[in-house]
């Protein structure tokens, strides 16, 4: 007779593999074990045989995809016993997993997924507690009770790749709480329009962003981070879908009236880290959908994969309208006393929804809509930096630099209110821009132009990343990464497999985040951006490609092209293109290549050097 209804719980052994398990605390055990192994680097792992320690009979193979499945009734090994552990609130039982010849890291996680820091314990040694509602129900508190002292199994994983490779799983029998593998919550953290050196890290001295350096300095800052785009739209596509703008289609800002919008075909960021188990929320500007307001279909965060909306747009929102109410959304309800300004507004229901899912593993994309034009900020800042020596209406502009400290601000909001809530060793937190700085308002520092160019300046963007015991303090990264980069490095990050249905241009970086030195395979980074007339901000339609230290420049407009070395010229002064001809064949044959493949987009007139 059973003590208990069977109840079906999830072990995560490994990203991307979950064991499904019916636990029943009697003299057999019936076992239904499905999932997917994948090795170290995270690829599927094909012929890994998958069986029980002492039930040989019930084992399997993984299959092509490295799915396996394993089914059937087995009597329990007399001698193991699940042990007490007395470091878990309410008491609950050591789930242990030993491994040979391998360096991963382990991890220590409680029932609902958080890293836990006392008592320390040895790799691969981890707690999982007894839920409140079971050791209140006397029932099911009897038969946890019973099931701690039963003798359990232990399954075996050994894959035909790494053949001195065991992974044992013991006591997975009897557990009431949900098991799973400890993922990172992750904070995303976008601007918009910021310059690459308005941040004092990258060596801006006018303004002022003492959180934003901390950041910095608990972490990793990018020298070489670029932006899919030189505009908002097609840079956030690529960060939701990690492909290039060219092959998500939706390649300049999208205007207030479009039809245009972000296709539901595609498997986003958000849906991936939602179906892994990951509570995602969104905060602030998304600018990939028209708007029912408009008379548009509208296919908003919440049709991508974002369980939690909140103060999002529903109209046009490049107008400048940083106070309540806004013109952009009259629905919202004041959440600030007078006067509220839209910045301080996301950095409190940052906060809010950090603290509200504390508790569970959470992914929170906050999109603010500074430092965007037209500028306005909070009269005491603006007063503040207008007051500095050195002010001026451009590289040192005072709306600007106030509109860039509340922003600061909320990082350290976000830095504190996850250190107080024991969040923030287990929280990877990163800080960039859609593009680059408005070349009037903004400061791009040696790079040339601005927003709108395919010149470094509307490309190269700052980049800050800090997950503490992760990503090394203090540390740079010289290695260019792009937009499309983040989903595979997020999924890597949190432990989360690829679905095969989202086709991925960029690639995880998430090695160089632990470890400033490894070393990335060598490759190029592609970029289209084809108007149909004068772009923003005086560009010219073009596309742009680089490969190492070299660059080069179409102009679609008059069918010319320029060529840049980076290393001796990030200022894009010196076109090498006629006393270095073959390098500049070499790399337009490249791109001719990369954009027949994708069929991108050329409008009518436009000429392909």
């Amino acid at each position: 007779m059973r003590m208990f209804p069977m109840r079906r719980r999830t072990v995560a052994l490994l990203p991307g593999l979950a064991a499904w398990i019916l636990a029943v605390p009697a003299s057999a055990l019936d076992v239904d074990l499905s999932g997917k192994v994948v090795n170290k680097s995270g690829a599927v792992v094909a012929g890994c045989r998958v069986g029980l320690v002492h039930q040989p009979g019930i084992s399997a193979t993984t299959l092509a995809n490295g799915a396996f499945q394993l089914s059937g009734a087995t009597a329990l090994r007399q001698g193991m016993r699940a042990a007490s552990d007395p470091g878990l609130r309410g008491g609950g039982f050591s789930f242990r997993v030993a491994r040979d010849a391998a360096n991963e890291d382990g991890s220590d996680v409680d029932a609902r997924g958080r890293v836990l820091t006392t008592p320390p314990r040895k790799p691969f040694a981890a707690g999982y507690q007894i839920p409140d509602q079971t050791l209140r129900n006397p029932t099911l508190a009897k038969a946890a009770a019973f099931a701690s002292a039963a003798p359990v199994d232990t399954l075996i994983v050994s894959c035909s790749d790494f053949p001195d490779r065991r992974i044992a799983v013991a006591d997975y029998a009897g557990k009431l709480g949900s098991l799973k593998v400890s993922k990172p919550n992750i904070v995303y953290i976008m601007a918009d329009d910021l310059g690459w050196r308005e941040l004092n890290s990258y060596g801006n001295t006018f303004t002022e962003t003492p959180n934003l350096d901390r950041l910095a300095s608990q972490g990793m800052r990018f020298t070489n981070a670029y932006a899919s785009a030189p505009v908002c739209s097609p840079t956030r596509g690529s960060l939701m879908t990690g492909q290039y703008p060219a092959r998500v289609g939706i390649l300049d800002f999208l205007p207030a009236r479009t039809p245009i919008h972000l296709d539901t075909a595609h498997l986003t960021l958000a849906e991936r880290l939602r179906d892994a188990g990951y509570e995602t929320g969104m905060i602030g500007k998304w600018h990939l959908t028209g708007y029912a307001s408009e008379g548009q279909v509208e296919m908003g965060p919440d049709r991508h994969g974002f369980q939690e909306v909140i103060s999002t747009e529903k109209a046009y929102i490049a107008g400048g309208d940083y106070w309540f109410p806004y013109s952009w959304n009259p629905a919202l309800k004041q959440v600030l006393p007078d006067p509220e300004y839209l910045a301080d507004r996301f950095n409190a229901q940052a906060v809010d929804y950090i603290a509200r899912h504390k508790d569970g593993t959470f992914f929170l994309y906050l999109a603010h809509m500074a430092v965007h034009q037209t500028l306005a900020a909070k009269p005491a800042l603006i007063a503040k930096y207008a007051a500095k020596p050195g002010v001026n209406g451009s590289t040192n502009n005072a709306k600007m630099a106030a509109m860039l400290e509340s922003i600061d601000d909320g990082v350290g909001m976000i830095l504190d209110t996850l250190k107080a809530l024991g969040l923030d060793e287990n929280t990877l937190v990163i800080f960039n821009s859609d593009n680059g700085g408005v070349t009037d308002v903004g400061d791009n520092g040696p790079l040339r132009e601005g927003k709108g160019w395919l010149y470094e300046g509307g490309i190269r963007e700052p980049l800050l990343v800090q997950w503490p015991g992760t990503i090394p303090p203090n540390t740079v990264c010289d290695v260019p990464v792009i937009t499309a980069d983040m989903y595979p490095t997020l999924l890597e990050a949190g432990r989360t497999a690829r679905d095969p249905r989202q086709i991925f241009d960029g690639v995880s970086f998430f090695p160089r985040l632990k470890d400033a030195k490894a070393v990335m395979p060598a490759r190029d980074l592609y970029w289209h951006y084809p108007v149909p007339g004068p772009g923003p901000h005086g560009a010219f339609s073009a596309g742009a490609m680089r490969r190492g230290d070299w660059k080069l420049v179409q102009n679609f407009v008059d069918g010319t092209q320029e060529l840049f070395n980076l290393k001796d010229d990030m200022g894009e002064k010196d076109d090498l293109s006629k006393t270095n001809p073959g390098k500049a064949l070499e790399l337009k044959t490249e791109i001719t290549r990369w954009r027949n493949g994708l069929h991108a987009l050329m409008y009518p007139g436009q000429i392909q050097p």
